[in-house]
C-alpha cells in the first residue's frame, strides 16, 4: 500500500509508526466535511426564506410560465433552470432556462412525468413534512453534463417548484466538491 504510514517490513507490526499522521489528517477531513454540510444546510435555509416570499404568491389560475419568468429574474445569478410539477410528478410549466444570458421558455417538458426519478418522491415528501425547501445532493445534469444541485420548494397551490443551480455558482462557492 505504500510507505505513507511507515516503511514496509516483512514482520508483523504491532504499532503504527504513522499514527500521528492519521491523528492529524483525519480530523481535518472531518472538520472540512462538517463545515461543508453546515454551509449546505444554511444555504437551504436562506433560499427557503428568499423563495418563500415569492412562492406564497403563486395562484392556481396563474400562468405558471409568466410567474416563473418573473421569479427567474429575481433569483439570478445562482439559478439556471426553473419548472413546476404537481404532486404526482407531472410538469405543469415549461422549463424556464437561462441560455446565452437570456431567460427562455422551453415547453417541450410540459406534461413530462418526473415521479419515476428516484429523488422525486423523497424530495416532495421531505418538503411536505418539513414545510420548507430542499437542497439536493450533487448530481450530473443530463442536458449540460455538469455537476449541479437542485433547490426545491413547495408552493401554496399543492405544486412544487424545482430550481437548478448554476455549475458556476457551485464552483465559486466551493459546493461542487
Amino acid at each position: 500500500m505504500g510507505n505513507l504510514l511507515g516503511e514496509t517490513t516483512p514482520d508483523w507490526v504491532t504499532t503504527c509508526p504513522g499514527m500521528d499522521i492519521l491523528l492529524h489528517e483525519v480530523p481535518m477531513f472531518y472538520k472540512y466535511d462538517r463545515e461543508q454540510m453546515n454551509r449546505l444546510f444554511q444555504l437551504e435555509q436562506d433560499w427557503t426564506v428568499r423563495f418563500n416570499e415569492y412562492c406564497q404568491s403563486v395562484r392556481p389560475e396563474e400562468d405558471l410560465d409568466s410567474w416563473l419568468l418573473m421569479l427567474a429574474k429575481k433569483m439570478e445569478p445562482e439559478f439556471i433552470r426553473f419548472y413546476i410539477t404537481d404532486a404526482n410528478g407531472f410538469q405543469q410549466s415549461s422549463n424556464i432556462s437561462k441560455k446565452s444570458g437570456e431567460w427562455k421558455r422551453y415547453s417541450f417538458y410540459q406534461g413530462y412525468n418526473w415521479s419515476f426519478r428516484p429523488y422525486f418522491i423523497r424530495t416532495t415528501v421531505a418538503m411536505e413534512r418539513r414545510h420548507t425547501g430542499y437542497l439536493s445532493d450533487r448530481y450530473v445534469d443530463f442536458s449540460s453534463g455538469e455537476q449541479t444541485r437542485t433547490f426545491s420548494m413547495p408552493l401554496n397551490n399543492g405544486m412544487f417548484l424545482f430550481a437548478d443551480i448554476s455549475a458556476d455558482y457551485l464552483y465559486q462557492e466551493r459546493l461542487s466538491e
